[in-house]
């Protein structure tokens, strides 16, 4: 009787646990969503540091490694009145569930600068889940400025693209 006892119980704990451990975990991987770029300070004036933000709309979930690429480009005058275009590049990467900050970038517009000033940004997000195929633009919100969305997203990764156009005064 006593070892029937302890039997039942352990049974009935056994069942209790593995209803407990059926609990759905969410494993699928996809990158955020945009608002648009936020750029600091405004106006812009030849000689500030600028910096320019891609802001989330919805952080992204299960990404482990984010890649940005930002292309900054400008046209300068010479000494001798000629305009030159420069282009420069900047690239970092981060554990993005660890780091799912807004990326940003921080660059001096030179003094001499002739045009407004060109930003383009590229995300690539690595998934460590089931990722989800979807190819959208998000929508730009009142307040912020450029265009920024998802490009493409597919089973492994997803990437998003924008640019944005800094006026100089």
């Amino acid at each position: 009787m006593k070892k029937a006892f302890i039997f039942h119980l352990v049974l009935v704990a056994v069942i209790t646990l593995s209803f407990l451990s059926c609990e759905k975990e969410d494993t699928t991987s996809y990158m955020p969503t945009w608002k648009g770029f936020n750029v600091v300070p405004r106006p812009v004036t030849p000689g500030d540091s600028v910096t320019v933000t891609a802001c989330q709309d919805q952080i992204g979930h299960l990404i482990y490694k984010a890649m940005y690429n930002w292309t900054v480009t400008y046209h300068l005058r010479d000494m001798n009145g000629a305009d030159s275009t420069v282009t420069k590049t900047f690239n970092n990467s981060v554990v993005y569930d660890n780091d799912p900050n807004d990326p940003s970038i921080r660059f001096l517009v030179p003094v001499g600068v002739t045009r407004d000033v060109s930003v383009s940004f590229q995300g690539r997000y690595m998934y460590s889940g089931q990722g989800s195929s979807a190819s959208d633009g998000s929508n730009i919100q009142t307040g912020f400025d450029g265009m920024l969305r998802r490009t493409q997203s597919s089973a492994l990764e997803g990437f998003s693209s924008g640019s944005v156009t800094i006026r100089i005064k």
